[in-house]
């Protein structure tokens, strides 16, 4: 009878970096990992994203109810806890990095019920199970290095309230044979929420957000097959002087060389390869 702990959100960093004209530096942008039935197996760790020297880590993927291996659980921020045992949760920032790029999951409830922990985000921790009330995901992290509308054109990130959110955490999942559940609620960010009825997938993390995957609901040992939801695949942005020009080879998506007030930005969606600024 699994339930599962919720995805925790690819690490966020933001920084000031200082470049060498006609100078290759390598940018990767990371995929979040698939989710799996986390009745039998724990979901991989997303893969890092890349600019240069810095690396933001994959989240820690969601793992399953009972005792497994729990390797894959830490990383930019922690994976949810699954139900059993209930301290059992991902750590966020690992490997460590100052500042922080994430934050720990939230552990699961076990008993007659199972409601698994939300996953950390860039923001906070996510919040644990409790009875029949499933773990949220940790809100992610904002920033103002683009504006809300350019998030909008280039389709990175989640806006509210006025603010843009990257790298929430995934609620949790949920198995409940006797009676209904609260579900949880992904964090800002881009955090994929419960399924709200049941048996359902977890909702995937958005893409290009970081966002964690949200854990799948059972109903008894009749929903094996029900997988818990992607993460959500990273971003790298730039903003650079004005009077330069990038260029980039290789397998990368995304838009260069946009006027962004005084500044230009770049935008990467997908890919890897190499940019050079000039």
């Amino acid at each position: 009878s699994p339930t599962s702990g919720a995805g925790g959100a690819g690490g966020y960093r933001t920084g000031t970096f200082t470049a060498s004209l006609a100078t290759n530096y390598t940018v990767t942008i990371g995929a979040g990992s698939a989710g799996v039935n986390q009745g039998n197996a724990e979901a991989a760790r997303g893969s890092d994203s890349i600019f240069s020297t810095i690396t933001s880590t994959g989240g820690g993927g969601g793992n399953r109810q009972y005792d497994g291996a729990t390797t894959n659980m830490s990383g930019g921020s922690g994976a949810g806890g699954g139900g059993y045992p209930t301290a059992r949760k991902g750590s966020g920032n690992t490997p460590s990095t100052t500042p922080s790029q994430g934050n720990d999951g939230g552990g699961g409830a076990y008993g007659s019920n199972y409601s698994g922990g939300g996953g950390g985000g860039a923001g906070a921790a996510g919040t644990a199970g409790s009875g029949t009330t499933v773990g949220s995901g940790g809100v992610g992290a904002t920033t103002t290095i683009i504006s809300t509308s350019e998030a909008g054109t280039y389709s990175v990130g989640e806006v509210s309230g006025g603010a843009l959110y990257f790298s929430g955490g995934g609620a949790g999942g949920s198995k409940n044979d006797t009676a209904g559940y609260t579900a949880g609620t992904g964090g800002l960010g881009g955090g994929g929420d419960t399924a709200a009825s049941r048996p359902a997938a977890g909702q995937a993390g958005a893409t290009n957000t970081g966002g964690g995957g949200g854990g799948p609901a059972f109903v008894g040992y009749g929903a094996s097959s029900v997988l818990g939801g992607n993460g959500g695949s990273g971003v790298v942005i730039l903003r650079y002087p004005a009077t330069d020009t990038l260029t980039k080879t290789g397998g990368l998506t995304g838009t260069i060389n946009v006027t962004s007030g005084s500044d230009k930005i770049a935008v990467f969606t997908a890919g890897t390869g190499t940019i050079q600024i000039n």
